[in-house]
């Protein structure tokens, strides 16, 4: 933290702590950050597990979970101001738009009149993620309440402001800040043998438990 420059608290979280590093070095503002996991262990002790749903939990606070609201918004609230005995805060930012865990925190900046800005760690390119993100968002009914949301490419853009959920002003397309670095690499000038880092996501989660290897036979096939 730097005395004269701007304060962006950011509720840090894996992947998004890579933007984090890069913004913190490519600009004047400082990038004050939190663990967001510590902040929902507090909120966990008033919300449900059964409630604690993603994307459509900001619903339930004005429906089912109701009598949680004021709760939430006063705890939003001492933690800003906690934050802010350390370090003045002028922003707050996310890593993602409709995590339950963060209502709270935009309740708290409503109420202070911060604004909570997104810098989304997900990017919806393949047409079957923009399928399913875009219907749970129309079936949850979501409605951003944030100030504004930055990602990565248009068709993340297409998917949040398509559904509704998002104005279409709010949203804006900067490209991912965890790639900058590489605007300054140049090329590989050595004739020496290239070595290439192969990474696996071959848990049933993604959808894509043969892709690895089939893509690996591929390059294997090629170096030949």
């Amino acid at each position: 933290w730097k005395p004269g420059r701007q304060t962006v608290l950011c509720l840090r979280r894996a992947q998004f702590r890579k933007d984090i590093e890069e913004l913190r070095a490519r600009t004047r503002f400082n990038w004050v950050t939190i663990s967001a996991t510590q902040a929902k262990h507090c909120e966990d002790r008033w919300v449900a597990p059964q409630y604690r749903d993603q994307t459509y939990f900001t619903q339930y606070l004005d429906g089912r979970c109701r009598h949680l609201k004021s709760g939430l918004e006063s705890f939003g609230y001492h933690f800003l101001k906690a934050a802010m005995e350390i370090h003045p805060v002028d922003v707050v930012m996310a890593g993602n738009t409709d995590y339950w865990q963060d209502d709270a925190i935009k309740l708290g900046c409503r109420k202070l009149g911060i604004p909570f800005l997104v810098l989304a760690r997900e990017n919806y390119t393949k047409p079957s993620d923009a399928k399913r993100l875009m219907q749970r968002f129309i079936d949850s009914k979501f409605r951003f309440s944030g100030t504004g949301v930055a990602v990565f490419a248009k068709e993340t853009r297409d998917v949040m402001v398509g559904s509704g959920s998002f104005a279409e002003t709010a949203v804006w397309v900067t490209g991912a800040p965890r790639f900058d670095r590489w605007l300054e690499v140049g090329p590989v000038l050595s004739k020496e043998r290239i070595f290439m880092t192969f990474l696996s996501y071959a848990d049933p989660i993604y959808l894509a438990q043969d892709n690895f290897a089939a893509s690996l036979k591929i390059f294997a096939e090629a170096a030949k």
